[in-house]
Order: C-alpha cells, then structure tokens, then sequence
C-alpha cells in the first residue's frame, strides 16, 4: 500500500528550500539596502560639516575647498570629493561619491554600488534676524578704562567693537535679507523710566539693514551704574523686536540674540517707579520690588533673594523665545567664579534661582539661558579678558551666518 504521508513530505522539501532560499535572499537584501542606506547618511553628515567647515573660509574658494578636503580625510576618507562651483561668493557646495560593497547581493551577481550626496553650505541665502544685547552697567567702565572708556582693554570700548564688527559682517556684506538689532541693558530703559542711569532711547535702535544706523546706537552706548544689572529686561527688549513691525515675516527667517553679560542680575530698586511701571512685571522680582538687594556691588556675593527672583524670571523669558525658534548665544564676560564644564541639562537647569552663591549661579544662569545642542555647550562663549570681545563677536558671526542651505 502506498504511503501518502511520505509522498507529500517528498513534494513539500523542495517547496521549503525554495522558501527559505527566498527568505535568506529577502534578508540578506535588506541587510545590504540597510548597508546602502547607512552609507549614505554617514556621506552625507560628512559632507554637510564640510561645506559648514570650507563656507567660512569665502571668498577665498582655494581656502574652501582645501578646509573642506582636510575634513573629509579625517571622517570619510574613501569618499571621494568634487566642488561643482557656485553662482555666488556666498555659496559653497560639496558632492561626495563612496562605494559599498554587498555581503549577500554579491552571490547573486550584484557588484558595489556608488552612494552620492551633496551638501551646500551658504551666507545671506535666508532671511536672518539678530538682536544684540550688551551689558552697559558700571562694571564695563572699570578699570582699565580712561575717562572717556574708548581705550584698548576697556570692557564697554572692547565690547562696543565687537558689537560694530559684528554688524558690519551683516550688513556690509551685500546680504539684503539680513537684519540686525541692539540695546544695552541695565536695570531699567528710558522711556518709560525717566532716570538718568536708565538705558536711553538713543543707544538703541530696532532690527534694520542700515549699518550706520546700529553704528549711531553702539558709539552712544555708555556705562553706567546706579539701577542695578537685569538681563532680563535685554531679553525682553530683544522679543519686542523680534514681535514688532521691523521684524522679518517669512518662515524661514533665521532668528538669534547675542547676550553679552556676567550672569549677575542685581536688582536695584532705582529701576522702578510706581507711576512708570518699569522693570516691566516680566522682569521685575516677584516680591520686595519696592526694595534693593542688599548689596549691588559687582563682587562676587551670594545670591540675594532679588536676585534669584530675577534669575527664574529670566530663563521663563529665555524659554519663550526660544519657543519662537530664536536661538541665544551668550558671551560670558567677568563670570563669577571658575567657568567648568557643566553642561545645561534639566538638572542642572532647575536650580537657576535657588539659594547657590554667585561663584554657581551666575554661570548656571548662562548656561541655561544658551541654546546649546544637548549635552554641550556650544552656544556659550567664556570670554577671559576684554580684548578678546571682538574675536567672539565675530565667532558666532560666523556660526550664524554660514548655514546648509541643501
């Protein structure tokens, strides 16, 4: 008697073997797309940071291309690099070849493929709106500086240079999609506060393309002592440009603020007046506003309870403009204490205005303010001495001009 069991075992092997020969190739396909597929992202980070390298380098495109080759020999060494030129001096493009060879697509006949990417890295391509803010208290007209603070090494003369290169970068360039704003800051402005030490109409002017303009504002920026420091309130004249008329309307308007501060709010009761209302209520201490810190010295103290109102007050305000996509470089100046290499993770975030001595506080205000990538800090620049204010000006020039464009 036939045995069917075994008859059909027999016609089901072969069935199986195809089976798992389809199985294997549809995995083994899979493996070498995923193989492709990772390729061609590693290519293109690499290409993306080299045209962010060369960029910087125009309009000296020999300089370009050879920053950008170095870059790519260190992290995509088998790739190989062509630079298809440009229309602009303001552009800068990278294409990039790397082959990959298959695992399992080679046994069935299948030989390397090329991956290609392409980046381009430019300036003045988008829109772009910058506000800086610089610190004009007493502190920055401290010695060195003469009785005119227009010295070399005068903070306020050091930082009202940068401030100017920076704006020159900007709008002497060519770039007509560019704007740029700025304001001093101290404990108070003027309007609405009619005091001799606030922050004058004159030393400050709205987003604008017009170089001589912000030129005006910056050579009639002076130090002055006498309402205390709030960087708060530069924050807040910051988002009233970035809200008002001035301010550019496309959506792919680029958006920052350059803070120039030491990190210590001190509050100043000669900042505020019952009839004009100022330190606006964004940025004025929660309680006790009637009253001074008990000390506004610029040494290094422990936080008074003013203080750590305003330090809370000015990471809300940090935090809402970022919530509108505007990034913040901070230029970390006279810092109190030794600036370390914390980074400003939630942690260490939540304790901005808890009770730490200034030597702690101050840094970690700035920190936090910043809107660093995670776990870095690299839209905080610690500024040792004022000479080197000018440098850093032009530093995060850079940062925020040269963007990918593809």
């Amino acid at each position: 008697m036939r045995n069917v069991n075994s008859g059909e075992r027999g016609q089901y092997l072969p069935i199986m073997a195809l089976f798992l020969v389809i199985v294997i190739g549809l995995a083994g396909l899979a493996l070498d797309a995923g193989r492709l597929y990772v390729a061609r992202a590693e290519l293109t980070r690499a290409l993306d940071s080299a045209a962010l390298a060369g960029v910087i380098e125009l309009p000296d495109t020999a300089a370009a291309e050879s920053r950008a080759l170095a870059y790519m020999q260190d992290n995509e060494p088998g790739a190989a690099v062509s630079f298809p030129g440009s229309s602009s001096d303001n552009q800068f493009r990278v294409n990039g070849s790397r082959t990959v060879t298959f695992v399992f697509m080679r046994l069935l006949g299948f030989g390397p493929m090329d991956v290609n990417a392409t980046a381009a890295a430019g300036f003045g391509i988008i829109p772009s709106d910058t506000v800086l803010l610089v610190d004009a208290t007493g502190s920055m007209g401290a010695s060195p500086c003469n009785s005119n603070d227009n010295n070399a090494g005068c903070p306020i003369w050091e930082a009202k240079q940068g401030a100017k290169g920076f704006a020159e970068f900007f709008l002497d360039s060519g770039a007509p999609l560019t704007k740029v704003g700025y304001t001093p800051y101290r404990g108070c402005h003027n309007p609405p506060r009619t005091n001799s030490g606030c922050v004058g109409n004159s030393m400050l002017i709205d987003l604008t393309g017009t170089l001589s303009s912000i030129e005006t504002a910056i050579d009639n920026t002076t130090a002055v002592g006498g309402t205390g420091t709030n960087t708060c309130l530069g924050l807040y004249k910051a988002r009233e440009m970035f809200l008002g008329p001035n301010a550019q309307t496309a959506a792919n308007t680029l958006k920052s603020v350059v803070l120039l501060a030491d990190g210590d709010n001190t509050y100043n009761v000669a900042a505020y007046s019952a009839a004009q209302g100022a330190p606006p209520t964004d940025c004025r201490p929660a309680s006790n506003y009637t009253s001074s810190d008990g000390d506004v010295s610029t040494s290094c103290l422990s936080a008074q309870s003013r203080e750590r109102s305003l330090d809370s007050k000015t990471v809300d305000l940090a935090n809402s403009l970022k919530s509108m996509d505007i990034e913040i470089y901070i230029i970390a100046f006279g810092v109190c204490g030794t600036v370390n290499n914390s980074t400003p993770t939630t942690t260490y975030c939540n304790g901005v205005g808890n009770s730490d001595h200034d030597n702690t506080a101050d840094q970690r205000l700035l920190k936090c303010i910043a809107t660093s990538t995670a776990n870095t800090n690299d839209h905080f620049y610690n500024v040792p001495t004022a000479g080197d204010l000018p440098a850093v000006f032009d530093d995060i020039a850079h940062a925020i001009a040269f963007r990918l464009i593809e």
